[in-house]
């Protein structure tokens, strides 16, 4: 993957694009097949009640397409451009999964390795406390670490203010380890490492401490240097 985009700085995007146009037909079986390309991203707007969607194809470090569809405010009928802001979500657990693998491609991180080879603590699930959690898990989504761990009343995405963001540090400390101040045993799940799957949000948080503390950087600075400045992203 390293190599990849090193050689093609593009190619990630238009991955990331054959991906979205892929899930998109998936999701919607009954579409005509006689649409356009524009006619088809029209319809899947329409039909799943999409507030905006902005598209963009890079060829040979060139865009040669781009545009937007709906509205930036629904409310004051404002129309969506490409240059409209949207929330990454989970579209970061693309450039964690990059970046872990990049490590991997340079022998620093093991796919198959307990990650307790990499953490400064110790890292189980208590509730088999004898089966190691690997990054292939993580990656695969069947970590044993729940999703959110909303039911503990600790929501990811709410509980800090936008001033107050901790660092990866603090926060999987905080959230992972006994005593820390937002550790519950529904961290975890009753399946063991390897037993099941369950999209995880904060198993790839977790993912990207060890990328900081792998690469002795900063997750975003990590990022930053090995991956969006190689896609000429910002």
């Amino acid at each position: 993957m390293y190599d990849l985009i090193r050689r093609s700085p593009q190619a990630l995007l238009l991955s990331l694009l054959c991906f979205l146009t892929l899930a998109c037909s998936d999701s919607s079986p009954d579409r005509p097949e006689s649409l356009s390309f524009r006619e088809s991203l029209e319809w899947e707007i329409e039909s799943n009640d999409l507030p905006s969607l902005a598209v963009v194809i890079v060829k040979d470090t060139e865009i040669v397409y781009q545009e937007a569809f709906g509205f930036a405010n629904q409310t004051q009928a404002t129309p969506a451009t490409p240059n409209t802001p949207y929330i990454l979500g989970s579209v970061t657990k693309t450039y964690t999964a990059t970046a872990a693998m990049q490590l991997v491609e340079q022998n620093l991180i093991d796919l198959d390795a307990d990650l307790n080879t990499y953490l400064p603590f110790s890292l189980r699930n208590p509730k088999h406390p004898n089966d190691p959690i690997t990054t292939r898990m993580i990656l695969s989504h069947i970590s044993s670490i729940a999703r959110n761990g909303e039911s503990n009343g600790i929501n990811i995405w709410e509980h800090y203010q936008n001033d107050e963001v901790p660092t990866l540090d603090t926060w999987v400390k905080d959230y992972f380890l006994p005593g820390g101040a937002y550790y519950s045993d529904e961290v975890w799940t009753d399946d063991g490492p390897g037993q099941a799957l369950l999209y995880s949000n904060t198993a790839l948080t977790l993912l990207g401490y060890i990328v900081e503390v792998v690469s002795g950087e900063e997750f975003r600075d990590y990022c930053q240097a090995h991956i969006f400045q190689m896609l000429r992203a910002f």
